[in-house]
């Protein structure tokens, strides 16, 4: 594996709601953060500077953890099963204190791209550790995104096919080039919701009304398409080896899963109404087409 020169720090979100010491789950946590950091820092990749790790200490939020000192029951158990890399700086846990109300939290990201920043990153992976990334995943990336010129590139998921929202670069694991994310002042916080609603029908054909919320990613890519008067080049790799998402922690009959289930059914309504609201000079169709002309698939 050769080192690649631009220098990367990886984003984590993590939190168990209103969770103390007491009541953290800690097999969660171990199967979740504690597996899948390890796996991603095995092979030491010299590109890989840091992980920054989110946690939602938001007290106005549902998904806040306590803080005491400081500190909450990921912080802590993260030192615990990470002491050395804690120690050095190769993780870096973050409180955010201004969540808000969306699980995916675009100011949780922003948080976590302002820790980055400091660390002087030139690419930025923001990345749910449900995806199994390996570091020769990683790699993958970063020499398409240096090889291609790119500022974003994304890794396939199972299935990629079957949703529009798949075969763009998510922020469940894209690589970011950190001048891209800098020029557009980062995630949109109104990716949290803004109170506008959509109204789809769910798995059971039932209407639902759900929030314009999520899709950070695509927003991003509009705007800063927007800014530059052209839609840009961005990639996907992995589309002969997707990597499938362990999903065992979302099992159906828990509210984790229907939010996950959800989230996925109302993504491409909220890339269309992104779509009208950054291009509203423009047929939502021909955005999606315009975008999707400048991918670069491996």
């Amino acid at each position: 594996m050769s080192a690649i020169d631009n220098t990367t720090v990886a984003i984590v979100r993590s939190f168990q709601a209103r969770a103390t010491m007491e009541n953290f789950d800690r097999k969660k946590f171990e199967q979740g953060r504690v597996v899948p950091i390890r796996r991603l820092l095995a092979d030491d990749h010299p590109a890989l500077k840091a992980i920054v790790v989110v946690v939602c200490g938001d007290k106005n939020s549902p998904h806040g953890e306590i803080v005491e000192d400081d500190s909450t029951a990921t912080i802590n158990h993260l030192r615990s099963a990470f002491p050395v890399e804690v120690g050095t700086g190769k993780i870096i846990p973050v409180i955010c204190r201004d969540w808000g109300q969306n699980v995916g939290s675009s100011k949780a990201l922003n948080a976590g791209i302002a820790e980055a920043q400091l660390l002087g990153a030139k690419n930025i992976l923001m990345w749910s550790p449900r995806v199994p990334l390996t570091a020769t995943m990683f790699d993958e990336m970063s020499h398409f995104m240096a090889h291609k010129g790119l500022g974003l590139v994304g890794y396939m998921r199972k299935n990629w096919y079957r949703q529009t929202s798949w075969m763009f670069a998510q922020n469940t694991c894209a690589l970011w080039s950190e001048s891209l994310l800098r020029s557009v002042g980062g995630m949109n916080p109104d990716c949290d919701g803004t109170g506008q609603k959509i109204t789809l029908l769910d798995h059971e054909l039932k209407q639902r009304e759900v929030p314009v919320a999520g899709m950070e990613d695509w927003e991003v890519y509009l705007r800063m398409s927007k800014m530059v008067s052209h839609f840009f080049p961005w990639g996907m790799v992995g589309m002969k080896t997707p990597v499938e998402g362990d999903e065992s922690l979302k099992r159906p009959g828990t509210d984790e899963y229907q939010n996950h289930q959800m989230k996925i059914l109302r993504q491409v309504a909220v890339m269309e109404a992104y779509a009208k609201r950054i291009f509203p000079e423009l047929d939502p169709e021909e955005v999606f087409e315009n975008a999707f002309k400048m991918a670069r698939f491996a």
